[in-house]
């Protein structure tokens, strides 16, 4: 499958919802196509629970994971991603997480002028190629800024970890950027 797979659009939401003083574990929320891209630039918001966006067997194509404009929140965000994992390229975007694991067989590439991280997380990353931090300018750098409850770790590949013009802060935990590039 090739295309669009799956867009939860600007208006959309989806939702595995909590009452307050809830106890226990939330539920799922899986998107999942066989190659196709993943648009989200609404809400997908899992309490207490675990998002998983997945392409899986994609047949000769190289496709898309983009977060844009949208909100996931999540305790868990899992990311497997068979090409481009893009996370605000164009839009304000929250990824609002505790934990999780982003896998991608080609680049991640987050705008830090239009991610934040709300929630104090720890998380793996690795992409097949490279890692791009941008969204700053020689006159304006971008900051990202991330507060950290466990080791984290971006792991790129040959095409290394860029961040032209990004300021990258963290506290709370270590963050660890690995490049076989």
């Amino acid at each position: 499958t090739t295309g669009q797979g799956i867009t939860v659009g600007s208006n959309g939401q989806l939702l595995s919802l909590l009452p307050p003083n809830a106890t226990g574990p939330g539920g799922t929320i899986k998107l999942s196509t066989q190659g196709a891209d993943i648009v989200i630039n609404g809400l997908v918001e899992a309490d207490s629970g675990t998002v998983t966006v997945d392409q899986n067997d994609p047949a000769a194509a190289t496709p898309a994971i983009t977060i844009d404009g949208g909100t996931v929140q999540a305790a868990t965000f899992n990311v497997n991603g068979a090409g481009d994992l893009n996370i605000g390229p164009n839009n304000s975007t929250a990824i609002n997480l505790s934990g999780g694991t982003w896998n991608v067989a080609h680049d991640i590439n987050l705008n830090a002028s239009n991610t934040s991280f709300a929630n104090s997380f720890a998380l793996n990353a690795t992409a097949g190629d490279a890692i791009n931090f941008t969204g700053g300018t020689s006159d304006e750098p971008a900051t990202l800024t991330l507060s950290l409850s466990g080791t984290t770790t971006f792991t790129a590949g040959a095409g290394g970890i860029n961040a032209p013009y990004v300021a990258i802060t963290n506290s709370g935990a270590n963050l660890n950027l690995i490049s076989s590039g």
